[in-house]
């Protein structure tokens, strides 16, 4: 057997780890019901991410609930979007349960 050989697929080149990201949104309320308990504290706050779709606006920032959370994306180039141009990516590709863009958050694997 070949090594890094696997069910009639072979890997050439680097791996390449790709995110799209969706803002969140309010969740429903009946989602929430049926999740929490009505006297959970500041549900108004808690966000919920729908599926993603093709016509989806990505986000194209990276945010976390800091505020004052600020990647150094030299050091951190995960936390850069990335459009399908810079990354010399199709663009889109077609899955199982979507079509997605060749854009986003991406992390090289080197020595894999």
């Amino acid at each position: 057997q070949n090594e890094g050989f696997l069910y009639g697929n072979k890997r050439i080149g680097q791996l390449r780890i790709r995110q799209v990201r969706v803002p969140s949104d309010q969740c429903s309320s009946v989602y929430l019901e049926r999740i929490l308990s009505p006297d959970t504290a500041d549900l108004a706050q808690i966000r919920c991410y729908p599926s993603f779709s093709r016509g989806d606006t990505l986000e194209r920032e990276f945010s976390k609930e800091d505020p004052d959370f600020a990647p150094d994306l030299e050091q951190q180039p995960w936390f850069k979007f990335w459009t399908r141009q810079e990354l010399l990516e199709m663009a889109f590709f077609s899955a199982t349960f979507a079509t997605y863009p060749g854009s986003g958050y991406v992390v090289d694997i080197e020595n894999a």
